[in-house]
């Protein structure tokens, strides 16, 4: 809806998509077999509320694929995706905003009319909608760069916790900057960029904040991993501790 997959393909691309509250986009197997891909992009402005679902069938099968992409500005509140799978693998919801800070606030530098074309770079990704959507399925936020010239960072501004054996990736373009707290002792994280930076002073709207780390699995794929506070916030991996790439 709105575009190809990535923004390659034939379709032409919509400037705005809106998918309001009680809307439903299902692309469930029955019985057996995978789950399909949904995708819903635009040019400017894409707002992405209801529910969307790809899931595996309930004999076998791995899920699909979900992703709710802008080149510009990106609002998912109150969306709920699940692409869990009873027998299969989990499948992936993939969101990818200019820049992003994701905190409890509302969303944020958008235009209220049609067509729905957004004032700033950034976008905000409600910490509810993320944590609700990691209790069933795994999450991926990317940053890409933007006709706003936007920073490319990704912020997290409040913590986010989950229990469930689901991942969050986090990929900037820029920087990542943890300012609040991540636990998910069963879940994974996974983290990429120039430098990701934690309990650091001076982060973007943040002096001497206090980031812990506590997950099942933890993955460093790129970038420098810096800490700076006099006194280092706590980092617990519980299962599988690795670095692909990076410092």
């Amino acid at each position: 809806i709105g575009g190809n997959f990535h923004v390659a393909g034939p379709l032409p691309n919509a400037n705005a998509v809106v998918m309001l509250p009680g809307a439903q986009i299902l692309a469930n197997a029955i019985t057996s077999g995978n789950g399909g891909n949904i995708d819903l992009w635009t040019d400017y402005y894409t707002l992405a509320a209801g529910s969307i679902s790809a899931q595996g069938g309930a004999q076998g099968g791995s899920c699909g694929f979900v992703e709710t992409s802008s080149h510009n500005y990106l609002e998912v509140d109150g969306i709920t995706v699940n692409t869990s799978a009873t027998k299969g693998k989990f499948g992936e919801w993939l969101l990818d905003p200019a820049d992003l800070t994701i905190s409890a606030g509302a969303n944020a530098n958008v235009t209220v009319s049609s067509p729905f074309q957004p004032t700033a770079a950034s976008s905000v990704l409600n910490v509810t909608t993320l944590t609700n959507a990691l209790a069933l399925s795994n999450v991926t936020v990317q940053t890409v760069s933007n006709a706003f010239s936007g920073s490319c960072d990704i912020t997290v501004a409040t913590a986010i916790s989950w229990y469930s054996p689901y991942s969050l990736t986090l990929t900037a373009i820029n920087n990542i900057y943890l300012n609040a707290n991540i636990m998910a002792p069963i879940g994974g994280l996974n983290l990429g960029g120039t430098t990701i930076t934690s309990g650091s002073e001076g982060l973007p709207s943040a002096t001497g904040v206090t980031a812990a780390i506590n997950v099942g699995t933890f993955n460093l794929f790129q970038g420098s991993w810096i800490q700076v506070n006099s006194s280092l916030p706590t980092f617990a991996v519980n299962n599988n501790f690795q670095i692909n790439s990076g410092s």
